[in-house]
């Protein structure tokens, strides 16, 4: 099922419609608390649900009914599929008998992989030897964009040296806008809007360091394909990114909505040679080769669904 929020009558009413007509032999839903909550109140089976992991860990925290439906949907699947180990935690007690299978969102590790020469596109040529560091989240709330933005000047005053990329856009550009000019970082923050999935590899290649401050995330497609590309991460304590992120080896975690600690750990990150970067980064790529080739998970994905009929 394609995502949806709420539980409209016409929604049901039409997936209803659909389930009669082509009689399927699995229903596959997923959010767990929107489309998958409309798919159990079917009552058919089997029914796999996929948590996309922000559902779990964010959405069915927002309101009691949230919680309510997603517990139903749960407590209906005959399969649940997970992203991370903080999502099959939460789920777990409310899954009855349904078999779990956990495996990471992937990326094509071909494709996101690291650099094989300098002076790629993507790095602004003014910036020089500066330490570079990228963002690639949608820019809303959710993604803690104000506190990227706050933890990011802080660490400037007293390091002038470095630089962001921030890929994307959303319903805080304004909010960013007015944040760049009031503090004069015109120079100093790039902001290059939607990157097309061709290019994001040498976005992420012309960068030293990937930085996200979301406040929920299952397994980061973003901090994969940043992982992929030879970056160490810098990213916050939550969900699924304790399970990528090793202290110190491959990056670094943060508390959620914590400017001055972001600040701290980009200023420490600066004194940092760029081959101690290097080698955090080659960390991080062999963990995605072993854990992130989605066209393995794929097919565990394809397999585990396909035993279900």
């Amino acid at each position: 099922m394609a995502a949806g929020r709420g539980d409209s009558g016409s929604a049901r009413a039409w997936l209803e419609k659909v389930v009669r007509e082509i009689g399927p032999d699995l229903l596959y839903a997923g959010p767990v608390p929107s489309c998958g909550f409309l798919a159990a109140r079917l009552d058919v089976h089997p029914l796999a649900l996929m948590s996309w992991g922000y559902d779990v860990l964010l959405d069915m925290e927002q309101s009691p009914r949230k919680r309510r439906q997603g517990a139903f949907a749960l407590s209906r699947a005959d399969l649940f599929i997970c992203d991370c180990e903080a999502v099959r935690r939460k789920c777990r007690p409310q899954l009855g008998t349904a078999r779990i299978v956990q495996l990471p969102w992937g990326i094509d590790p071909k494709l996101f992989s690291p650099a094989l020469a300098d002076n790629l596109p993507g790095r602004p040529e003014q910036w020089g030897d500066s330490l570079v560091l990228i963002s690639n989240r949608s820019w809303e709330p959710v993604y803690g964009i104000e506190t990227l933005a706050e933890g990011f000047y802080r660490a400037w005053q007293q390091e002038s040296g470095l630089r962001l990329v921030l890929i994307g856009a959303g319903s805080m550009a304004g909010f960013l806008q007015g944040f760049i000019r009031r503090h004069g970082l015109q120079d100093v923050i790039h902001c290059p809007g939607r990157i097309g999935h061709d290019r994001l590899p040498d976005q992420y290649r012309a960068a030293d360091l990937y930085v996200s401050c979301s406040l929920t995330d299952g397994s980061s497609v973003s901090l994969l394909e940043a992982m992929g590309c030879g970056l160490p991460a810098l990213v916050t304590d939550t969900g699924g990114n304790p399970e990528w992120i090793r202290e110190g080896v491959n990056g670094w975690l943060v508390p959620v909505n914590d400017a001055d600690a972001l600040a701290r750990r980009l200023l420490a990150a600066s004194f940092l040679d760029r081959e101690h970067l290097r080698r955090m980064g080659r960390q991080g790529r062999r963990l995605v080769e072993q854990r992130a080739d989605w066209s393995k998970n794929s097919r565990r994905l394809l397999a585990a669904i396909t035993e279900l009929t």
